[in-house]
């Protein structure tokens, strides 16, 4: 596997679990958000800046904050 791609004798294909990643759907409450930032996390180790990446996301899961996806939100997204 490299960046993403398993690569074989015949051809080069999409790592599953990527593709899991890049066709998820926009979170629209909490749970959907700490979904999204668990199955991202082993992506943490190659991108450089992910936590800062995804703050604004993240910041949305803690107590007593409005869920409110905004455009920064989106943009990380």
């Amino acid at each position: 596997m490299f960046l993403g791609h398993v690569i074989s004798t015949k051809d080069i294909n999409i790592n599953p679990k990527v593709e899991v990643v890049l066709n998820k759907n926009r979170p629209f409450n909490m749970m959907n958000i700490h979904s999204l930032l668990s199955l991202s996390r082993h992506y943490d180790w190659f991108i450089e800046g992910f936590a800062l990446i995804t703050a604004s996301m993240k910041h949305l899961t803690y107590k007593r904050v409005k869920f409110e996806w905004n455009e920064r939100c989106e943009k990380r997204f």
